[in-house]
C-alpha cells in the first residue's frame, strides 16, 4: 500500500514538472482553437496562456503570435503547432513542434539549454536566431534562416543555416543542399510540390511514415525499460530512506534524500520526459501525416477504390495504424498525455 501511495505522489510530481507556462497569446484573428494533453479544445483570446503539451491549430484565415519570454512565435493559418519538453542532457529542453503548416521563429541569444524545433522530419537547434519553418503536406520540411543561424540535425547529420539560407529535408532522409534565398518563398507553391510528389507515389509517403513511426515505437521502448530500471532503484532508496530516518533521525533522512535520492529522481524525469516527447511525436504523425494522407487518397480514389495504388496504400497505412495502437497508445495513456 505504501509503495501505491509512494509511486501515485511521485507520478504527480512528474505531472506537475512537465505542466507550466510556456507562452502568452499576444495576438489571434481568424480561425485559431487550442487542444490540451485531455483533448479538450478552446479558442484562445489575447493573454491566454498556454502550457507544455497544448496544441495550437490555424484554419485557413487564421493566424496567432505567441510570446515565450524568450521570443515570439508566429503561427500562420493551415498550421499545427504544438509545446512539448524533452531531456537532453540532463535538463529539460523545451521543444517547440511545427507538423503541418508555417512557422515564424524569433529568439533571443541563449545561454545553456536552448530550445529546439522539430517536424516531422527534422529537428534544430535555436540559440538567437530568427528562421521560418514549412512543413508539407507529405512530411517534408523547409528551414529558411532570416538571421542568425540554426542547425537542422535529420538522419545523423547536421546541416548549419546561416542568414538569407534555406534547407529542405525530406522524412526519412538526411538535409539536402542548402540554397540562397534571393526573394520570399511561397509556402503554398511550395506544399502544392510536396502534395503533387506524394499523389505520384503515395506508397514510398507513406512507408516514410511507417519507418518514422517505428523509430519511435523504438525510441519509446528503449526509454521504458530504462524506466522501469530507475523505478526499481528508486523504490529500493525510499526504503533505506524510512530506515535512515527510523535510525538516524531527520537530518541524516534529509542529507540521504539529497545526496542519493535526489538525483535519481532527476534521472527518471528525464527519462519520463522523454517517453512523452516521441509518444506525442508519434501521435502527431499517426494524426496530422498519416491521417491526412489518408483522406486524400480516399477522396481521389472515392469511385475507384479497387486501384492497386489506392490498396497498396491501405495496406501500408493499415500497418501504420497497428503500430502506434499496439506499441505507442498504452504510453499516451499511461502518462496522462
Amino acid at each position: 500500500m505504501k509503495k501505491a501511495v509512494l509511486s501515485s505522489v511521485f507520478i504527480l510530481f512528474l505531472i506537475l514538472a512537465v505542466i507550466a507556462q510556456q507562452a502568452t497569446v499576444v495576438y489571434t484573428e481568424g480561425s485559431v482553437y487550442v487542444k490540451d494533453h485531455t483533448g479538450a479544445s478552446w479558442d484562445p483570446d489575447i493573454g491566454s496562456q498556454l502550457v507544455y503539451n497544448d496544441t495550437v491549430l490555424t484554419g485557413y484565415n487564421g493566424f496567432t503570435e505567441l510570446d515565450t519570454g524568450s521570443g515570439t512565435i508566429s503561427i500562420h493559418s493551415n498550421s499545427v503547432f504544438k509545446f512539448m519538453q524533452a531531456g537532453k542532457g540532463g535538463e529539460k529542453q523545451n521543444v517547440f513542434s511545427c507538423m503541418l503548416g508555417s512557422v515564424y521563429l524569433k529568439v533571443q541569444t541563449i545561454t545553456g539549454q536552448g530550445p529546439r524545433i522539430t517536424s516531422g522530419s527534422m529537428a534544430a537547434g535555436i540559440r538567437g536566431t530568427e528562421f521560418i519553418v514549412y512543413s508539407g503536406v507529405d512530411g517534408s520540411s523547409l528551414i529558411h534562416v532570416t538571421k542568425g543561424m540554426v542547425e537542422v540535425t535529420s538522419e545523423g547529420r547536421t546541416v548549419s543555416v546561416n542568414a538569407d539560407e534555406a534547407v529542405e529535408i525530406k522524412l526519412g532522409r538526411p538535409p539536402g543542399q542548402k540554397y540562397t534565398v534571393k526573394e520570399p518563398i511561397d509556402y503554398s507553391k511550395w506544399n502544392q510540390e510536396k502534395y503533387d510528389e506524394f499523389m505520384k507515389n503515395p506508397v514510398a509517403s507513406i512507408k516514410d511514415i511507417e519507418g518514422r513511426m517505428l523509430e519511435y515505437i523504438q525510441e519509446i521502448r528503449t526509454l521504458h525499460n530504462e524506466h522501469n530500471r530507475i523505478r526499481k532503484i528508486l523504490e529500493a532508496e525510499y526504503e533505506k530512506l524510512k530506515k535512515i530516518e527510523e535510525e538516524q533521525g531527520k537530518e541524516a533522512y534529509q542529507k540521504y534524500f539529497i545526496e542519493q535520492v535526489q538525483p535519481i529522481r532527476h534521472e527518471m524525469t528525464m527519462v519520463y520526459l522523454n517517453i512523452r516527447f516521441h509518444a506525442l511525436s508519434a501521435l502527431s504523425l499517426r494524426r496530422f501525416l498519416a491521417g491526412r494522407m489518408y483522406l486524400f487518397m480516399k477522396t481521389t480514389y472515392i469511385n475507384n477504390p479497387n486501384a492497386k495504388i489506392y490498396q497498396d496504400f491501405l495496406a501500408v497505412h493499415k500497418k501504420v495504424i497497428g503500430y502506434f495502437s499496439k506499441d505507442v497508445l498504452e504510453f499516451i495513456d499511461k502518462y496522462d498525455m
